[in-house]
């Protein structure tokens, strides 16, 4: 954009329910990506390169999809979602666990 330009902001009427079943999906989507991310982790783990750049590309994506629901959870006021969370390595999980 040049010029001094600016988006203005677009207000859509979007029907409640179509906004609650988007936020139900969502978030079960995001609980299965970070099962989909442990796996990853305890599977192929992050010493490779290409590896390492799969899992971060999943956790920005994991963590940009929770501010969404979140935002859309705060636009019909519900509470924010509690989320399940995932050990960040298969170490701390066995700590965890005490396995």
């Amino acid at each position: 954009m040049s010029g001094g330009q600016q988006i203005q902001p677009t207000t859509w009427g979007v029907d409640e329910n179509v906004i609650r079943d988007a936020i139900t999906t969502a978030e079960y989507a995001v609980e299965y990506c970070s099962e989909v991310l442990a796996r990853h982790d305890s599977e192929l783990g992050r010493s490779r390169k290409r590896h390492k750049e799969q899992a971060e590309y999943m956790e920005r994506c994991i963590e940009r999809s929770k501010q969404t629901v979140n935002a859309l959870r705060r636009a019909i006021d519900w509470p924010e979602y509690e989320w399940k969370t995932q050990p960040a390595t298969p170490l701390e999980a066995t700590a965890e666990t005490g396995s």
